[in-house]
């Protein structure tokens, strides 16, 4: 059993919201964030074939994989088993003798917990490509997978569909979600498990920064545990509809105020209308031509088979010490 306690840490993360910190969901033992999001429901796909005994345990143990869930949302007092997840950002929050860590999602989170870098395993998710064969999708055209907070705000597949770019959207099931992107010759990515899973289906893939909820923190500590520096592709967000006028007032206000002291970058992301025909042209024109402004990404194969590997022997320990 593999326990560490924790240490502050200076860290540049931003919290995740309030409202994902809420949605955190137990099923049996398995502690994830259900938000009907590919990849927090990878989770169960995933661990169903490769530790079941991790969802069916009675045990009153709980099991923690892919996500940002590392925080002191998780239930105090119980035994818990740590297997590649996140760490939150709380400063307020420790490690005690309750957690068995036996791997971290990269090197940022496992700094933030005052752990060693050996404790760093990367995403699960990368383990879908034992159990998902794509070698014999064919491969055409471009997709576009938005986060799953962003996907709300346009009518992606209409607009997608108009400029021949394929829509990937992430509130689908995680085996619609495998064959969309298995079988694009690109993935322009807003969504970090779109980018994680094209990476291990050896898709070339192009991360996107549009609105200004995502966590640039967990894309950083990930590229990391695999050599890759994230340096996304910053694209105007779309807006479909107006806000209500008094939040337009208010996010008037916090983008006016966002270069300031006072203010936040991310602010100047904020709605104040519906975009106009011209920007969602310009936009769905970016996304398309890509390629043209940033180059395809993949992670070094030796270093994603290694990782792997170290995985697999992890995950071996994890499922002996739960049995026990």
């Amino acid at each position: 059993m593999i326990i560490h306690r924790g240490s502050d840490h200076e860290s540049f993360l931003v919290r995740l919201p309030q409202s994902e910190i809420e949605s955190y969901s137990r099923l049996t033992m398995l502690h994830y964030c259900k938000t009907n999001n590919f990849g927090d429901d990878l989770n169960l796909w995933l661990w169903s074939r490769m530790a079941p005994e991790f969802l069916n345990s009675r045990d009153d143990r709980l099991f923690l994989g892919i996500g940002t869930i590392l925080s002191s949302k998780v239930p105090t007092g119980l035994p818990k088993f740590v297997f590649g997840s996140g760490w939150a950002g709380e400063r307020k929050f420790k490690i005690d003798s309750s957690w068995n860590l036996f791997g971290v999602r990269g090197p940022l989170t496992a700094s933030g917990l005052g752990l060693e870098k050996k404790m760093v395993v990367s995403d699960p998710g990368l383990l879908v490509r034992k159990y998902f064969d794509s070698g014999r999708m064919k491969r055409r055209g471009i997709g576009w997978m938005p986060h799953h907070r962003s996907a709300n705000a346009v009518d992606w597949g209409t607009v997608c569909l108009r400029y021949g770019i394929r829509f990937i959207d992430p509130r689908e099931s995680v085996d619609k979600v495998l064959q969309e992107i298995s079988s694009c010759e690109l993935v322009v990515s807003e969504a970090m498990h779109g980018a994680i899973i094209s990476d291990a289906l050896r898709v070339p893939w192009i991360p996107v920064r549009m609105y200004s909820h995502i966590n640039e923190f967990k894309w950083k500590d990930w590229c990391a545990s695999l050599g890759l520096t994230y340096l996304p592709l910053r694209l105007p967000p779309l807006f479909q509809d107006r806000p209500p006028k008094s939040k337009m007032i208010a996010n008037r206000w916090k983008r006016w105020l966002a270069p300031s002291p006072l203010g936040k970058p991310k602010w100047k992301l904020l709605p104040v209308r519906s975009s106009s025909e011209a920007e969602i042209d310009r936009t769905l024109k970016a996304i398309l031509t890509a390629s043209t402004r940033k180059k395809p990404v993949l992670s070094n194969p030796d270093r994603l088979n290694q990782m792997e590997e170290t995985q697999i022997n992890r995950l071996e320990v994890a499922r002996k010490v739960w049995n026990q």
